[in-house]
């Protein structure tokens, strides 16, 4: 197993090599939609890609949850791997595929069952609600098993192996390209198809984590008894994972929220918008990835005791956030007209596209601040205050959306996350600060630890 040492070595370069296959990997899970995306703007014309557009904010709603719950477990493994506790590692990640599978069939069942009831209180408009709702209902099929791939990647990134995830998404993700190209263009099967190609590639990758368990037992040995509920390690799992879960539900629905005043704008500037919140995603994922490095190394070193080690990881890793959100935000500047290319031939969503990215250009160093010092609260296992300042960030954003975007039209889409993310920083950034100085939560190690008889 390639593993990256964090407990001890060369502090940049681990964060580094851990990132790297991070950024590849989530820009490659990226594609799932934004391949979508333009496939069907080639293809199937504007509306096609909004009615995509209006159904993804409640796919990742629940998408979301489901990455949120494993963002949760992933510390707790680390945490678990550091300080060597390994039977209950392995007990842990069980469990977690367990609470994955009950969480993801309920809840797709769900919005399966009351799409149209959903995507029209979302306000989608009549001409694009029933691709909207076919492709919610495809996609959520495939649900369980990005959940399931999820798991095991957390599993693999909790022991510093972000090689192994890169490599399943990276063949999934091609495999989506491939499939939606002959559903699209040569089948014709046009937003249907591009859902039916996600959801195939994500059951195929799903099949190659379990392969590839069983094939290398190392963190997958399991036992039967392994998925028995330990009440202890549920109780444990749980306290981190939901606040995590729930910090990625108020984004997304704050998201949805803002996406209902998106979807009253006229449909060329919908479009801009939607194309435009595509390449922001590109932009601010590696700052994300960044963050999510960091966590996984600082929550390694507090459970072995490393404290200096912590302090030193987080001031490293805020640095590379600063240093990559400046760099990124220069690229999209100079180039952000052949990318809004890359999505649509529709020249009519260009000027709005245009003007919303040259505002944000502006404004993608504020989540890299944002992403630093979270990380630092994410690896003390302190996922309450990561959710209360996220919920700060998107009710101050959301608010600002209803005001701003009525005036404005896209450019107030772009000034709402101005206000979000200066809400968050005025939030977290004192309470880091305290936590800095009085050594807060350094010395925390779950006492939970499950040995084999």
């Amino acid at each position: 197993m390639k593993k990256i040492e964090m407990t001890k070595g060369n502090i940049l370069k681990a964060l580094l090599l851990f990132t790297i296959p991070l950024i590849i990997g989530n820009i490659f899970q990226l594609l799932y939609n934004t391949v979508d995306m333009a496939v069907v703007g080639r293809y199937c014309g504007t509306e096609a890609v909004d009615s995509v557009g209006a159904a993804t904010p409640v796919f990742n709603v629940l998408s979301f949850l489901v990455i949120g719950l494993c963002n949760g477990m992933n510390i707790l493994m680390s945490e678990f791997y550091g300080a060597k506790k390994f039977d209950t590692l392995r007990k842990e990640i069980a469990i977690c595929i367990d609470i994955i599978s009950v969480t993801t069939i309920i809840l797709s069942l769900g919005v399966i069952i009351f799409a149209p009831q959903i995507l029209s209180l979302m306000k989608v408009k009549e001409e694009l609600l029933s691709d909207s709702i076919i492709y919610l209902r495809i996609t959520l099929i495939g649900l369980l098993f990005s959940g399931i791939y999820n798991v095991y990647s957390a599993a693999l990134r909790s022991v510093g192996d972000s090689i192994r995830p890169l490599y399943f998404l990276i063949f999934s993700s091609i495999v989506n390209i491939v499939l939606d190209f002959i559903f699209v263009k040569y089948c014709s099967l046009g937003v249907f198809g591009v859902a039916l190609a996600t959801t195939i590639s994500q059951f195929l990758s799903m099949i190659v984590c379990i392969i590839y368990g069983l094939w290398n037992p190392t963190l997958f040995k399991f036992k039967l008894s392994d998925f028995k509920m330990n009440w202890s390690l549920f109780k444990e799992t749980m306290t981190y994972s939901l606040a995590s879960a729930m910090q990625q539900i108020v984004l997304q629905v704050g998201k949805a929220f803002i996406q209902i005043k998106i979807n009253l704008l006229p449909i060329s500037e919908q479009g801009g918008y939607n194309i435009g919140t595509k390449i922001d995603d590109y932009a601010i994922t590696p700052a994300i990835c960044i963050g999510n490095a960091s966590a996984v190394f600082l929550a390694q070193n507090r459970g072995a005791g490393e404290i200096s080690r912590y302090k030193k990881g987080f001031l490293i890793g805020l640095l590379m956030e600063i240093i990559y959100t400046i760099f990124i935000a220069i690229i999209i500047g100079i180039f952000k007209v052949p990318l809004l290319k890359l999505f649509s031939h529709d020249q009519e969503v260009y000027p709005y596209g245009i003007s919303y990215l040259f505002i944000m250009t502006f404004l993608y160093i504020l989540p890299g601040f944002t992403n630093g010092e979270q990380s630092y609260f994410r690896g003390l296992g302190k996922l309450n205050i990561v959710f209360l300042s996220s919920f700060v960030q998107i009710i101050f954003r959301v608010i600002a959306a209803y005001i701003l975007i009525p005036l404005y039209g896209i450019n107030g889409a772009a000034l709402c996350t101005l206000v979000g993310w200066i809400a968050m920083l005025s939030f977290e950034t004192p309470i880091l600060i305290n936590y800095w100085i009085k050594n807060k939560g350094l010395n925390h190690i779950s006492n939970v630890d499950i040995y084999d008889n």
